[in-house]
């Protein structure tokens, strides 16, 4: 059964003030909610500002938080966050700014641990084919092509 998704303004803007106080959301997330609960633009704009104003959507806090919880918990890369956040239209700025909170102690030893989870039970890839193949699993994750090969290169080394 569907929900009935006729919201007044106000009641728009009481659902998203709870919704922005339980998850870090971002403007473009919450503009594409607000059209689909079928508000007028000028409406959306109006509950927009005033959410921003109240500080309930912070780009840079909400920027700072996808980073972290990508980064920690989904084993996602930089190039992955990057995107995804291009996608939320999030600045350039903002972004690169939250990226930087990645050391890159943590981000060789995040590749590691892939690498020797997607390796733990299997033996080591000794032929072209097979370590470009988890290579590959890596990459799709979003992590850079030349650090996973030179990780991997460094991991074979030590193992044999």
């Amino acid at each position: 059964m569907k929900k009935d998704s006729r919201y007044t303004p106000e009641q728009a803007l009481g659902r998203m003030m709870q919704l922005c106080s339980q998850s870090e959301k971002c403007e473009y997330d919450i503009q594409q909610k607000l059209i689909k609960y079928g508000l007028l633009i000028s409406d959306v704009e109006k509950i927009i500002d005033k959410l921003i104003e109240e500080r309930f959507i912070d780009e840079t806090r909400f920027c700072k938080a996808y980073v972290n919880d990508k980064f920690r918990f989904n084993n996602w890369g930089r190039v992955k966050i990057r995107h995804m956040l291009k996608a939320k239209k999030i600045s350039n700025t903002n972004i690169e700014m939250a990226l930087s909170s990645i050391t890159d102690e943590e981000y060789c030893d995040k590749v590691m641990r892939i690498l020797r989870s997607k390796l733990k039970n299997m033996p080591l890839p000794d032929d072209y084919n097979e370590r470009n193949k988890v290579a590959a699993h890596i990459i799709r994750k979003g992590f850079e092509a030349d650090k996973v090969f030179a990780i991997m290169s460094e991991y074979i080394v030590e193992e044999l």
